[in-house]
């Protein structure tokens, strides 16, 4: 049997891709109500065939949109973790202690302002217009708050271990040990 190279040509493989055309190009109209899953961890972030108990929220399309425009598929230790270090105002945050449990994976954010550098994050058109429709106008303490404590963005017992001092003297605390 000859090879590929002794018959002087190339074999062109074909690739199937999957095409995702928007709603818009299909002429159909969508329910932005529309109830849609959610995984709060995305599956990305998942074993496969490993349990994932209370993963799967139910939420409105523009909701689900929303999140996923403004965090794509981050898990709710990395959000936290990037809103405590680009949404609050350098200096606001003495303290922030962040301990989070999934599928026998371990994660653990201790923020120090002292040891690091606060970051920014500028937001694009589409982000801050899914950043608005998510959170409103409500402050990051808030947001971060909700974040932490709303089963609808994080499984029930994601969160091993919260603690979060600001400088005006608001404290989240949460301790699930």
């Amino acid at each position: 049997m000859k090879s590929v190279k002794e018959h002087g040509r190339r074999r062109h493989r074909r690739h199937s891709r999957r095409r995702y055309t928007s709603a818009k190009n299909l002429k159909v109209s969508v329910d932005p109500n529309q109830l849609t899953d959610h995984h709060k961890v995305s599956r990305r972030h998942c074993k496969r065939g490993a349990p994932q108990p209370d993963n799967i929220a139910r939420i409105p399309r523009w909701r689900h949109q929303a999140w996923h425009t403004l965090f794509h598929d981050m898990t709710p230790f990395e959000i936290v973790r990037w809103i405590i270090k680009t949404k609050f105002p350098t200096g606001s945050i003495l303290s922030a202690i962040i301990r989070a449990r999934w599928q026998s994976k371990k994660h653990s954010f201790l923020y120090d302002p002292c040891m690091l550098q606060h970051a920014t994050w500028t937001m694009n058109r589409a982000q801050r217009k899914a950043w608005k429709q998510l959170f409103g106008e409500r402050d990051s303490y808030s947001v971060l708050d909700e974040l932490l404590t709303y089963s609808e963005w994080a499984p029930s017992g994601y969160f091993t271990e919260v603690h979060v001092v600001v400088r005006d003297g608001g404290a989240i605390t949460l301790d699930f040990g």
